[in-house]
This record gives C-alpha cells, structure tokens and sequence, in this order.
C-alpha cells in the first residue's frame, strides 16, 4: 500500500536546510532539538538500506516563542503521500478513544475547589516503538549542509503519527490498570482528568487533592513519565512537589494540537479564571468575510463561553440546577447553559456552564423551525453534560417561541417529517425535564443566534450570568404564555395567508402562513407543466386531474386575491399603503405560489393619495398601481 517516499522527502529536507539558514536561531534551537534526540537513542542512524517496506517522513519547525520549555520543536509529517498518492497516516488507524472527550475533561475541571494542572514530559518519546515497526518512521537528516544525507529512524512514538495518540493514552491506560491497587486516588485521575499529556483535576478537599498529587507522581514514575510544569489555584497543593517542577507562567494553555497555528483557552491559576487570546485583524490587509472566518476559526473555546462572538463571526422553591435557554433567528440558532447555586451566604449565583451554536441553513427555514433546531441543539448539549460530566444536576428547558412549546407538548406524530423527528428526539433527551416559556428580551440564547461583538460581550451580564430571575425564587419566573387554542390549527386551515412578518428585512418575503402550524413551513408543490390551454381530449386521468387543480387554483387564487383588495374599499376609509408593507400580486401562478412582494417606494398623486407604488420581489423590482397589489391581512378580524 505503501509507495516510494524517499523522493518528497528529499526535496523537502533540501527546502528545511534553506529555512534554517535564513534564521540562526531557529536553526540552533532546531539542532540542539535533534542533538537531544539522538543523545537520548529515540533516533539512530541506520547503516545500510533497509528492504521492503518502509516510509520516510518529513519534518519541519514550529517555533513557540510563547513556550516556557521547548520554544522550537521538531514536527514530523506523517500526511506526506508518497508517489502512489498515500500517505503513512492514511495507511495506519487511529484506535479508538480511550480518554475522555476534552469538552467534558475542561467542564469537570470547573467543578472542584481546588485544581491542579500538570504535563506529561515528552510523554510520546517515553514510550519505545517496537523494531520491526520504526523502518516506517524514518527521516533524512545531517547536522551540516557539507555533510553527507544520513537515513534515521526513529524509536519512539512519533508526534505526528495518526496512531501516536492511541498508543499513548493506552500505556497510560494499562499503567493504571496493572499498578492502580497502589495509587487507587491516581487511577480515576487517568482515566477521567487527562487529555493526551494534560493532567487536569481537582478535589473539594485540599488534602485529599495533595495526596492524589503525591499518588499521581508515584504511579507515572513506574513508567518513567515524570510530570511537570504543575500550576494550581492554590500553592499549598503542591507543598510536596519539586518547585523545580512547576510552572514558571501564570497562564495555562488548555489546547488540544499544541500547535501555533491555535490560539488556545487560557487558565490563569491565581485568580482561577479562563481567558481567551482573541485573534487580531491587521488593519494592513483588506478585511474580507474569508479572513474573517479564517482567524476566528483559529480560536479555540471547547465549552462555548465565546458562542456569540464565534456565530458573529461566521454569520456575515431555591432555585438550584442547570438552565438551558435556546434561541434562534435568520442568521443561526444556539443554545447556553447556566449553573446556578448558592454561595456560602446562601445567596443565589448563575454562571454559565457552555453553549454552542450553529450558522442557520442556507435553504431559509422558517423561523420556528429554526427555533426547533435550537431546542434540539440545546436538549442535546444537556444529554451531553449528563452523559459526559460530573453535572448531573436536573435542568429546565426555556425558549421563547409558543409555537415550539406547542410542538414540544404535543405527540410528534401529529407533525411532518421535519417537525415530527426534531420534537421526537427533543421529546426523548428531555424526558422529564420542563420546557418554559422566557420573554425574548431575558432571553441570553438571542446573543448566539444573532451574534455580538467581542467588546460588547465582556460587560454583557445577561450572557456571562443569565437573567436576574435564575437566582430568585421560581415564584418570580416569568409568567408562562397560556398554551395555543385547540382550534388554532383548524382556523389557520381556513385562512389563506396573514401576514405575521417574520423579519422586518427588506429582502425577507417569508410570511406565517396554516402551513408553518402544520409542518413548520409554508406549503409548496411541485412545479407543474400548464395544462390550462390543452385539450382535454388529449390529455390521460392524471393530466385530467392536474389540469382540474390548476383550474381550480387560477379561479379561486383571482378571486381571493380581488377579495383581499375589495373587502373594505367602499366601507370606510382606508390608509394608503406603505413601504415595508407586504403584499401579494395580481399574477397568474402555480397552485400554492404565492406572488409575494415588499413595497419600497409609494408614488403619490396630486391628491396626496398613492396610486402607484414600486414592489420588490425575489425577482426584481416592479411598478404597480394599486389595484394590481393587495397589502395582506395582518389580523384576523381582516379576514
């Protein structure tokens, strides 16, 4: 499978030593990380050719200067193909996963008093690769450009490998299996506080959490891991760990490629805090929607502290628990959680715990199916923190939408595909939690639907802490909306279109129609080819049918429209039309297609009063007297 390798790895080798040259310090950094790599024997010079099948890598520099230990590393490229056009990662396989995700290792961190952090030092090069396999992680390398070019191989799991995690986190897996009866605090510690070479734990009490330190040492040094850089919230945790082995920053990069290509979540131990580097647009370059998304993706935020500022960027009794509020709009939808729980004065706190959010579909839902969407988004992050965390507390489910409280609280097998499948699986992670109506204006999930500035959200205390009434009593919760008339649907079954805008966009033509309390949408139909003008000895039964719809359609579709313009012309007077005003126009067009526009521009006559207005539709822009346009009814007693 695997084919010549030798060649792409040439050339690049000859493309490093020009680099280097370039840069003196990086250069020596770069020697003195290969030196070190030989003199400890995780690399050695082969002497003669190997047969058979083999891969060679390329490696280049990533230069941290940021970094309190290494600050250039030597990363090898296990995603070079050779000449058959695979490459070595494609032939390996990952493993499965052993650890948990990240997102629930950092949420577990937020939950105990005391914390501590520590890496695993050179945690893949402890671990000795088995002979006959390093003829597939070989590399080209010499110390001088006059120097002959030397075939290596390296010895130990390499950083850039597919496989390499797997066969770390493993050993650390059976360490812990076959020597945990000694360090039984240590075992949970790697089986559910690392993440790759990051040791993230804590404890609420303190000597507990010093002797699971203690533990945590004695258990790696069996392998001969040592941990280092130790950072914790408070110093008297590591009161019998080497100062020498800790962590000569304040911050704590939590990230999950150590690359510097990613801007990572910072802890900072002494106040115990998160911070995020945010990425800067230079104001030399053009700032396009592309550079803009390129940057922000570079930011790393795994529980979704950031979720407004993230979606900006990619859209151009004792009241005790968690709280998911979920909201949505045209440009995306999202959810965030709060935890909420009294302080030793007995006071009341909120906090939130995560959120996530989702760019809307470019196929222009409706706006409650989007708040659908956001309602599963939401009920699937609280199943997530239930399954994957040590927040297990019960939550209650709020959205603003009574359309989608209606879904929720109804049998999804009344609804359409859509609907039915979202409320169902809503239905199923919510299963005995409350679904609660929340005034949008308290609604902190409408930040993460429409998106926010990253100025505005630091002293945003509706995103940070959620509404005030989480940390009062229930007594003062907001006043839940009485639920939807049964006989709602059927009176929307009988009406044809009102206009409930869902946008006040100029170029949003979308209207609540009996479709959106039916399948969550307006109805459509297939285009069809126009019968109206054939024979009708021509056509086969199913023709005859779909000439008699089009029929029907056309008469009564003139007719309705004509009563939209005649209903109240001579009964009393009536205002002249508006821009922003929607109306439908005077067209011939297919069953179920509504001819809709939004006026933009009123041309009044000498009488002041409008005869001619100009229509923008999906299509273009239209002059129109009035007669052939009808503003659509905006309440029921128009109908």
């Amino acid at each position: 499978m695997l084919a010549y390798s030798y060649t792409p790895a040439f050339r690049r080798f000859l493309a490093l030593e020009k680099r280097l040259a370039a840069n003196e310090n990086i250069r020596q950094e770069y020697l003195q990380f290969m030196q070190e790599y030989e003199k400890l024997g995780h690399m050695e010079v082969i002497s003669r050719a190997v047969n058979g099948p083999q891969f060679f890598l390329p490696h280049h520099a990533v230069h941290r200067p940021e970094s309190t230990t290494t600050k250039t590393r030597v990363v090898f490229d296990g995603s070079c193909r050779g000449t058959n056009n695979v490459s070595i990662n494609e032939a390996l396989v990952a493993g499965p996963t052993i650890q948990p995700v990240l997102y629930s290792t950092v949420i577990n961190f937020r939950k105990p008093r005391f914390v501590v952090t520590a890496d695993v030092e050179k945690m893949f090069r402890q671990i000795w690769v088995h002979s006959d396999d390093c003829r597939f992680q070989q590399i080209l390398w010499r110390y001088n450009p006059v120097e002959p070019i030397q075939v290596y191989q390296l010895k130990t799991v390499t950083y850039g490998l597919t496989s390499s995690p797997f066969h770390a986190t493993r050993v650390l897996s059976q360490l812990a299996l076959e020597d945990g009866e000694r360090y039984p605090l240590a075992v949970p510690v790697i089986r559910q506080g690392t993440y790759v070479d990051d040791v993230l734990t804590g404890h609420d009490d303190l000597k507990t959490l010093q002797q699971t330190c203690e533990q945590l040492i004695g258990l790696l040094a069996n392998a001969k891991f040592v941990l280092r850089k130790w950072a914790t919230n408070d110093s008297t945790v590591l009161i019998k760990v080497p100062t020498d082995l800790w962590d000569a920053s304040n911050q704590l990069e939590i990230d999950r490629t150590a690359s510097i290509k990613t801007l990572g979540l910072l802890w900072l131990p002494k106040s115990d805090g998160f911070m995020f580097k945010i990425p800067t647009l230079h104001s030399q370059c053009v700032i396009t929607k592309g550079v803009v998304v390129s940057e922000m993706s570079r930011l790393f935020d795994p529980i979704g502290l950031l979720g407004p500022v993230v979606i900006n960027a990619k859209i151009p009794k004792k009241n005790c628990g968690k709280h998911c509020f979920c909201d949505a709009s045209t440009k995306g939808y999202g959810c965030c959680i709060y935890i909420v729980f009294p302080n030793e004065a007995g006071e009341l706190q909120s906090h939130l715990l995560t959120s996530k959010s989702r760019v809307a579909s470019l196929r222009g839902h409706s706006v409650p199916r989007l708040k659908l969407s956001a309602a599963r988004l939401g009920s699937q992050l609280v199943d997530k923190l239930k399954r994957t965390t040590q927040f297990t507390e019960s939550a209650t489910m709020w959205t603003d939408s009574t359309i989608v409280l209606h879904w929720i609280k109804s049998k999804s097998s009344k609804w359409k595909v859509f609907v039915s499948n979202r409320v169902a699986e809503i239905q199923r992670l919510t299963k005995g939690l409350e679904w609660k109506h929340v005034p949008t204006n308290l609604n902190p999930a409408d930040r993460i639907s429409r998106g926010t500035l990253a100025s505005h959200i630091v002293k945003d205390d509706l995103w940070w802490h959620g509404p005030n009434f989480l940390r009062s009593t229930i007594d003062n919760w907001p006043d839940q909306p009485m639920s939807l008339p049964e006989n709602l649907q059927a009176y929307e079954e009988a009406q044809c279109v009102v206009s409930l805008h869902m946008s006040d966009s100029p170029d949003d033509f979308n209207v609540i129609t009996p479709g959106h309390f039916l399948i969550g949408e307006s109805l459509v139909s297939i285009s069809e080819p126009d019968l109206s003008h054939i024979n009708p000895g021509h056509l086969d039964r199913l023709q005859h049918m779909k000439k008699s719809l089009q029929d029907l359609w056309a008469r009564w579709s003139q007719d309705y429209v004509s009563q939209l313009h005649q209903r109240s012309k001579w009964k009393s007077p009536q205002p002249d039309l508006q821009p922003g005003q929607l109306v439908l126009l005077k067209e011939n067009s297919p069953p179920l297609q509504w001819p809709l526009g939004r006026i933009i521009e009123t041309i009044p006559r000498r009488d002041g009063h409008i005869r001619v207005v100009v229509v923008k539709t999906t299509t273009g822009k239209y002059k129109r007297a009035i007669t052939e346009v009808a503003a659509l009814p905006t309440s029921p007693d128009e109908v």
